[in-house]
């Protein structure tokens, strides 16, 4: 016996509240999904009915977009019953898995959005919630890109790639924005040809995918003890930002992920041990007094340095750090506009700080490289690029002024 539902897959919550639409198979008591194209908002579906409906409150669709969804998708349970049919016919067991694999109709006519679906899928069973994250954005600016459904994955060409580029440069991205979603299409791209599309060579061959080296901003010492002072009582939020801000450049720009997801016993004996989540490197430093002070001040009966994880899920506990994330960099911006500092504030400005500021006390390029974690000291260069234009200058001003 074979079930074929239409349903919101409300175990994966997306950006903005709203849930993939997916086709659930069970057979033989195991479960797969089919993914649509679309994404939906609870009150965009019934349930009951199986069926994508008008919101007269949210006006997000209207009737004939609606309508649109309901024929595609109406279309594709068709399908689906036709691949039940087949097997049943041919074979006296045949599995879920042989009846989406059937479905799917081979690469050719995959749907592209399908294919990221399955991408993220897999990250987040193997728990790389960022990559799942990142390639559900590019998943949106494709949707954005292509509103009338999905291209397929033979669609991907050169010239689709050069109008997609040109789309979100229209759209007001910038450079690095465009490499990012670009990165990440090729990789779902070279995954899909590594489970077996044929996939026509060098599509994306002339295709920017690395980002483009920026300035990195980093505070002054006198502004590190500006913002130490800065009065912030009755405002809980800005002080757990700028208190997050100086526990990171006290720990040599620890980054804000780490930092979240610290735990009690990664500290002993006035010793932090932990491992980096971007690169996995182990690091240890030395608890210094301010940095003391500040775990003191949020001390909680969590496992956690920070009562900021709540949740034992490790999905739900990252969509926890992203939220934080943002909600940290909100209030430094703001912080940073009371103090009338010449740049944006964000989290990673400690850890540029720290690195300018070890610069200018003379240490070596090696040890500050070691103390950030990089993987080479050719990292740790873009980010005292600033610095040492900055110097050059102060000696050319020298040379000048002899003349």
């Amino acid at each position: 016996m074979t079930s074929v539902k239409l349903k919101l897959h409300k175990n994966r919550v997306l950006r903005g509240g709203c849930y993939p639409l997916v086709f659930q198979i069970i057979h033989c008591r195991v479960r797969r999904l089919i993914y649509t194209p679309y994404r939906l908002f609870e009150d965009e579906f019934d349930a009951a009915g199986e069926r994508a409906v008008c919101s007269a409150a949210s006006g997000r669709r209207s009737s004939a977009q609606i309508r649109r969804i309901n024929r595609e998708v109406r279309g594709e349970r068709f399908r689906i019953e036709d691949a039940v049919d087949a097997l049943s016919s041919r074979y006296t067991h045949f599995t879920a898995g042989d009846i989406v694999a059937r479905c799917k109709g081979g690469f050719s006519g995959r749907s592209l959005l399908n294919c990221f679906d399955e991408c993220i899928e897999r990250k987040f069973l193997t728990g790389n919630y960022g990559i799942a994250a990142a390639y559900g954005s590019t998943r949106t600016s494709l949707l954005r890109f292509y509103p009338a459904g999905s291209p397929r994955l033979q669609d991907v060409d050169r010239r689709f790639l050069r109008d997609y580029e040109g789309f979100m440069l229209r759209s007001g991205l910038s450079a690095n924005s465009v490499c990012f979603h670009m990165r990440n299409l090729k990789a779902v791209y070279n995954a899909m040809a590594t489970d077996g599309f044929d996939a026509p060579p060098d599509v994306f061959e002339g295709v920017c995918t690395s980002p483009r080296k920026t300035v990195k901003r980093a505070l002054e010492i006198d502004d590190i003890r500006r913002l130490q002072r800065l009065d912030l009582n009755g405002r809980p939020r800005l002080t757990l930002a700028r208190d997050l801000f100086l526990f990171s450049f006290y720990t040599r720009g620890m980054p804000l992920v780490d930092i979240v997801y610290l735990e009690k016993r990664n500290i002993v004996e006035g010793v932090i041990s932990y491992r980096r989540k971007k690169t996995g490197q182990w690091l240890y430093v030395g608890l210094t007094a301010p940095a003391e002070r500040i775990v003191r001040q949020y001390a909680n009966d969590s496992g956690f340095v920070f009562p900021l994880l709540t949740d034992s899920d490790p999905a739900a506990r990252y969509a926890q750090y992203r939220n934080t994330l943002r909600q940290m960099n909100l209030c430094l911006r703001e912080i940073g506009r009371m103090l009338e500092f010449a740049e944006p504030l964000t989290t990673y400005v400690a850890r540029h700080s720290w690195a300018t500021a070890a610069k200018r006390s003379g240490a070596p390029l090696a040890a500050i490289s070691e103390g950030l974690g990089h993987s080479s000291e050719s990292i740790t260069r873009i980010y005292l690029k600033q610095f040492d234009r900055q110097v050059l200058d102060t000696i050319n001003d020298g040379i000048v002024a002899l003349i």
